[in-house]
């Protein structure tokens, strides 16, 4: 029964939707169809050809958009515009201007002019750049992507008009993700049209990269949430007993979504659908006080704007409800921790390239591109894995919650069967609709979706149309992930198109299709993995096949302007050799930040409040034993058991705790000598086994101490829902 009257009751008068969703849907947006409203023709049709052909605006039609876009955020009650970016904190950035300005007479008045619509100049000076600049180098300009339509966020009753944009320093140097994500995805276009050029489909007028997010994360009361100084600082608990009831039943997943939570997701849903984020699903998810949201498919440079948008309105919200939503990929020890799926798929004018298709070339095009995914996987493992690799992360991958650092692909029994039988060269029979479909010479099956079981232990898992990448973090942008999907795609295909080239000019198509189809995927076929991910078998026959298996994001980052990977992120022009090495820098900088907040934490927690409530809960034991005994009560060996395991623990503690403060101390007087590298192995050798050791003290005395004199919440109230 809740006693909590004020928890259980003061956050449930949000309301439920009151009006449908379709006049909600991207209030808040800037869209074409209200710029087509706004604005003449010409300027429309200019505006439009400019973002299909690359096409510059001229400052005419920009001072139109400008103008157009301020009359629309004021009368819905903006006072104030941002260039909305995302440096490579991973966070996102914005700097506030007001529409106030003055005209030749002196008057204030309201205005928003093309140069401020099109470029603005924060100070970039405390940005990561990786070395690329000095502190004293501040210039860095924003930089509209018109690309992904200006939204007004509102909150706390204060309106803003944020327009989505590029980040760049002064010297052309990249210093976000977008811009490379939006190179990455034009690139991968460009080589979709070579190979569809060879399926007889030369005049392919768009091509699109679809990405559908889901994501998940935990409620937790805020009064609760105030009393955890790592919860705060870390966003997860570096100290914390398992509960008496966790996950083990099963009972929390798609369970009813408990009133409190409902009321935040309903209200959560109707904010970002006025900024047309079209949120599709909810519910609960594995681990007690953990909950889901996901997107429908978009554009990809859309849905990854759309995603860290999503993660703000959620926090946001949560806020509102007396909640805090943690989106730490590992807020709690020893329960599931949170992930995001990248659902990914790519299309030609509107045809998913994906989907297996029911008609022979269709079928044949599929399996192309269904070997330029298992040549993008294998060759570059590496990357993919650092796609999602963060501090956070590292708690997940490999720890049989979520997909292993091993990146392998998935495919389903049927499409096994199918890429066996093209590689021995034998006649394929489709088990489910009987018949046979030539391609050339060599028949090739229509493969219906859903044709298998799912395998959730899969890192890249195909599931009928698409591919789920299930190793991103619940607290990443998927930007990165979508870049490095999008350019190894691009890599593989360039190669599969050069290759058909070669070959056609001696054969045709059609003949040569089986024989080549054949090669791709034996060659790739070591990326396959259809069994359980989480074997200690499955690690040895990776290895045996060489797939690299990166347990610690330290291992990963240090290989990022190595070998394939250097070459792999310098193509197409997406990086210059000194920007994959600056975001090198950058990662394993904030990989020994991470890892420093969090010791600090660990410190500042067991010296305040695990050990004095350890040693209080002593003295008051001890004087029960202490009279006890001299009752001459028999039965008081329990309890000297008890004081001598919680005084052991609380000294181990202690060790461990003045050994740590040392150790940091010693990389904190090294650090303007040391390289990034060097401070993040010395974070990740040293600081995190000590960190996992004083937990292992410090959860013993948890549970052995009186909760009446414990200073921080424990499990079971932090994930009562």
């Amino acid at each position: 029964m809740k006693t909590n009257i004020k928890k259980s009751v003061r956050h449930t008068k949000f309301p439920m939707f009151k009006e449908k969703i379709a006049p909600v849907f991207q209030q808040h947006v800037f869209t074409e169809k209200v710029m087509q409203k706004m604005l003449d023709k010409e300027t429309f049709d200019s505006f439009k050809d400019s973002i299909t052909n690359d096409i510059p605006l001229t400052k005419e039609i920009a001072e139109k958009i400008a103008c157009a876009m301020k009359e629309w955020s004021l009368s819905l009650g903006a006072t104030h515009y941002t260039h909305w970016f995302q440096p490579m904190t991973g966070q996102m950035a914005e700097k506030h201007d007001s529409f106030i300005d003055r005209d030749d007479d002196g008057n204030v008045i309201e205005h928003f002019s093309a140069s401020a619509l099109m470029k603005g100049e924060p100070d970039a000076s405390s940005f990561p750049s990786g070395g690329m600049r000095s502190t004293f180098e501040a210039r860095g300009y924003t930089s509209w992507d018109p690309s992904s339509p200006a939204f007004i966020m509102e909150g706390r009753g204060l309106k803003t008009l944020c327009i989505p944009s590029l980040f760049i320093a002064y010297n052309g140097e990249l210093l976000d993700r977008k811009v490379p994500l939006i190179r990455s995805i034009e690139a991968l276009k460009g080589e979709v049209k070579k190979v569809l050029k060879f399926f007889g489909d030369k005049e392919v007028k768009d091509v699109t990269v679809n990405l559908g997010v889901e994501q998940e994360f935990f409620l937790v009361d805020e009064h609760d949430f105030a009393k955890r100084p790592d919860l705060i600082s870390c966003g997860r608990t570096v100290f914390g007993a398992p509960p008496a009831k966790g996950q083990i039943m099963g009972d929390h997943y798609f369970g009813a979504i408990p009133k409190r939570a409902l009321a935040f997701m309903a209200d959560a849903e109707q904010r970002l659908l006025k900024l047309g984020i079209p949120v599709k699903t909810r519910h609960n998810e594995v681990a007690p006080a953990q909950f889901e949201m996901a997107q429908l498919y978009e554009e990809a440079n859309l849905a990854c704007d759309h995603n860290m948008l999503m993660m703000e309105v959620l926090r946001q919200t949560a806020i509102d409800h007396g909640l805090v939503c943690l989106l730490h990929e590992k807020p709690f020890d020893g329960i599931n921790g949170s992930g995001k799926h990248n659902n990914w798929s790519v299309s030609a004018d509107g045809e998913n390239l994906l989907d297996p298709g029911k008609t022979p070339m269709s079928n044949a095009r599929f399996l192309v591109f269904l070997a330029a995914v298992l040549k993008a996987v294998h060759k570059y493992g590496v990357a993919f894995r650092l796609a999602t690799s963060c501090a956070g992360n590292d708690h997940r991958l490999g720890e049989k919650e979520a997909p292993p650092a091993i990146v392998s692909v998935y495919l389903g029994e049927q499409l096994d069967e199918v890429l066996e039988s093209i590689i021995k060269g034998d006649e394929l029979e489709n088990k489910k609709k009987k018949g046979f479909y030539k391609v050339g010479a060599s028949p090739l099956p229509h493969m219906s979706t859903d044709n298998s079981d799912r395998n959730r232990t899969s890192p890249f898992a195909f599931t009928g149309n698409k591919f789920e990448f299930r190793t991103v973090g619940s607290s990443q942008t998927v930007a990165q992930s979508n870049i490095v999907i999008a350019i190894a795609m691009a890599a593989a295909l360039k190669e599969i198109a050069a290759e058909l080239e070669e070959a056609t000019k001696k054969t045709s198509f059609k003949e040569v299709m089986p024989h080549l189809l054949a090669t791709w995927f034996k060659d790739h076929k070591a990326v396959i993995n259809s069994g359980d991910n989480y074997t200690k078998e499955w690690e040895e026959e990776a290895e045996r096949r060489g797939l690299p298996n990166l347990k610690s994001c330290v291992d990963a980052f240090v290989l990022m302007d190595k070998g394939e990977n250097l070459e792999l992120l310098t193509s197409f022009d997406l990086f210059s050799a000194r920007e994959v090495t600056a975001r090198k820098e950058i990662l394993l900088d904030i990989y020994a930040n991470v890892i420093s907040i969090e010791a600090s934490s660990c410190l500042e927690m067991a010296k305040t409040m695990v050990i004095p409530s350890s040693y209080a809960y002593l003295k008051d034991i001890t004087k029960t034993y202490l009279n006890m005994k001299e009752m001459q009560v028999k039965s008081v060996k329990s309890l000297k058991d008890l004081i001598e395991k919680i005084s052991e623990n609380a000294d181990a503690l202690g060790e461990v705790v003045s050994k740590l403060e040392t150790e940091i101390a010693k990389i904190d007087s090294l650090s303007k000598t040391l390289s990034a590298e060097e401070k993040a192995r010395k974070y990740q050798k040293i600081i995190v086994p000590l960190m996992k050791q004083a937990r292992v003290y410090a959860d013993f005395l948890e549970e052995n101490v009186d909760a009446k004199l414990w200073q921080y919440p424990r499990y079971n109230k932090l994930l009562d829902m």
